[in-house]
């Protein structure tokens, strides 16, 4: 048997949203875009977007953080929070 892949595109976003956590994209202080992953216990992720980055590509490298994050139990962060 076969595991089918994932038809979510942001996998890792998905579980963090349907466990209570946030997805934040915008302005936060000093940075004009931001994308921030967090759970009600804190920031888990946050990345400042590339000049010329997509919507879709900095979510898919959000996403990767918040693995990354899991993973190696710590805050990745492109910026102070």
């Amino acid at each position: 048997m076969t595991k089918k892949p994932s038809t979510v595109p942001y996998p890792a976003l998905e579980a963090l949203i349907g466990d209570g956590g946030q997805v934040t994209l915008g302005a936060v202080g000093p940075v004009r875009n931001a994308a921030i992953a967090s759970m009600p216990t804190g920031v888990m992720a946050g990345l400042v977007r590339r000049k010329d980055e997509t919507l879709p590509q900095i979510l898919q490298r959000l996403d990767a953080a918040l693995v990354q994050s899991v993973v190696e139990n710590r805050i990745i962060r492109e910026f102070d929070l």
